[in-house]
């Protein structure tokens, strides 16, 4: 039987390690997601290691968590995500924009590409035929400078569904449900 979708995206994208399952692997990263929370820690990171380009195909800051300017901080930290981003090559998203997760589909996400996302919904672009992750600001940066991903090799399930969904009935109860006998 041949590779999946998943697998065959994770080979092709394999720096070190073996698809064997789980066992560590370590991936290259085209696409990165950051927002004004994690974001941050992502340009700090940048600036630190003074990084003068980032390597990623595509690498975006949304200014979606912080919206509401009830004191001058978050305006701040907009500043500095849009000033980061132009200094390092990332796109900048401003407040009133959208929600990250449903502006990368939207605009980025491409079959076939890996992302890291400082998101918890950054799984969402998975939908694309991508491999889309969520992670941490540090893992981010880490990608955003050229370094791989390191996960374990996925156990991947093929799930099929027959009949119809009752009235009433969504997508997500069906994945909820899953979810809970596995």
């Amino acid at each position: 039987m041949g590779l999946n979708v998943t697998k065959k995206i994770l080979k092709s994208y394999l720096l070190e390690g073996s698809m064997l399952p789980n066992e560590q692997i370590t991936i290259k990263v085209d696409q990165t997601l950051g927002h004004d929370l994690t974001g941050i820690m992502a340009a700090q990171i940048l600036e630190s290691v003074q990084a003068e380009k980032v390597s990623t195909e595509t690498s975006v800051f949304y200014c979606d968590h912080n919206v509401i300017a009830a004191s001058s901080e978050n305006t701040d930290d907009h500043m500095y995500l849009k000033t980061s981003a132009q200094r390092y090559g990332v796109y900048f998203s401003k407040p009133g924009n959208g929600i990250c997760h449903f502006l990368h589909v939207q605009r980025f996400g491409k079959p076939g590409k890996v992302m890291l996302g400082a998101d918890s919904h950054t799984p969402t672009s998975g939908a694309l035929g991508m491999i889309a992750i969520g992670s941490g600001g540090l893992s981010v940066a880490k990608c955003m400078v050229g370094e791989g991903f390191k996960l374990t090799t996925p156990k991947v399930l093929n799930i099929k569904l027959t009949g119809e969904l009752q009235p009433g009935v969504s997508a997500k109860d069906i994945t909820l449900e899953a979810l809970r006998i596995l």
